[in-house]
């Protein structure tokens, strides 16, 4: 999960560069609107807040291959809430792609 996670993560910012130089208004017009850089602002807070969960689950699968126990409750309640919080933000992205690309909130 945490690796399908993390290529649709890498996956925005590379079809938003295929967008920026190949796409028809080009990069002049998209590096001055400030949607883009909220889009590239959140997408850089989820790479931040993927970081615990990930380093977690990893954490989680070595202890679980040497035979160790299960992650204690409340560790495994504040990963679920930080991957709570990074899945009520991803939706905004796309939200954000939306909106630029019907000119709301361009200049």
């Amino acid at each position: 999960m945490q690796r399908l996670y993390l290529a649709s993560l890498w996956a925005m910012p590379i079809t938003g560069a295929a967008r920026l130089f190949w796409g028809v208004k080009g990069w002049a017009w998209y590096v001055g609107q400030p949607l883009l850089w909220a889009k590239l602002a959140l997408w850089l807070g989820l790479l931040v807040l993927a970081w615990a969960p990930g380093r977690a689950y990893a954490r989680w699968a070595a202890a679980v291959a040497r035979g160790d126990a299960l992650p204690a409750p409340a560790e495994v309640d504040a990963v679920r809430r930080q991957v709570m919080r990074a899945a009520h933000a991803m939706p905004l992205i796309p939200l954000l792609a939306v909106a630029l690309a019907r000119g709301v909130g361009t200049v």
